[in-house]
């Protein structure tokens, strides 16, 4: 068995709990213990901070400020559509600060209802439609905010935006896999600790430029930014 790593006295008390479950439960056990724990605080975390907030938009978009990401890129008289747009506050922004004509698209109907009551005045149009199926008008820039992770067939849908809408422009935002060293160690551990149960990948870098690349889409910039990946890209020219 490896020796204890060494401790001052008063961090080795804090431990001395865990130490002794581990040569009750094993080691393994008790790191698969206290990673659950730590995924459920945050999750908690998560909830209570947007009880917490008094507009009730959750502080995560004003501390990163990634409405910025989409707004310095966008110009007046563009049509944007935000594709899954949730409450609308992204929709809402660039609308109010850009002039642009700013559609959001989302299939859960609720979102929709709080978007129009949330973003009054504000510029921006909402649409209760299912962007895999409806007919959606031209749009020189696509807006895909922590949406990507949640699909199956992403290469495809991709592919279909670039082809049937016909922008110049796509925008996107998703979570980073490598955003903290847990992660992949839960991973080795056997654990799934995805900070939303309902995504279906969380990106490593590789994977989200072979997605894209797949689809036709070029990506002239991208950077990792409090944990998650920001990127845009641009459709292929035809050889």
């Amino acid at each position: 068995m490896n020796p204890l790593p060494r401790l001052g006295r008063k961090r080795f008390l804090k431990e001395l709990p865990f130490v002794l479950a581990s040569f009750a439960a094993g080691r393994r056990a008790v790191l698969r213990f206290l990673l659950r724990r730590i995924r459920t605080l945050e999750a908690s975390v998560d909830y209570l901070a947007l009880w917490d907030a008094p507009d009730g938009l959750h502080p995560k978009h004003r501390l990163t400020d990634y409405h910025d990401f989409f707004v310095q890129r966008i110009s007046r008289g563009q049509t944007v559509l935000d594709i899954g747009c949730g409450n609308g506050a992204v929709a809402a922004d660039i609308a109010r600060l850009t002039g642009a004509r700013v559609i959001g698209i989302d299939k859960d109907s609720q979102s929709i209802m709080q978007a129009r009551a949330r973003c009054a005045g504000a510029g921006a149009e909402f649409v209760c439609a299912d962007a895999l199926t409806a007919e959606l008008p031209p749009a020189d820039v696509i807006i895909l905010s922590n949406v990507l992770e949640h699909l199956d067939g992403r290469e495809e849908f991709l592919r279909d935006l670039r082809t049937r809408l016909k922008p110049k422009l796509l925008l996107l935002r998703v979570p980073q896999y490598e955003r903290h060293w847990l992660v992949p160690y839960a991973r080795e551990l056997g654990l799934d600790i995805r900070l939303d149960p309902t995504h279906l990948i969380e990106h490593r870098q590789e994977e989200l430029l072979g997605e894209l690349a797949a689809a036709g889409w070029q990506v002239h910039f991208i950077e990792a930014c409090w944990g998650e990946y920001r990127l845009e890209a641009v459709p292929k020219e035809a050889p």
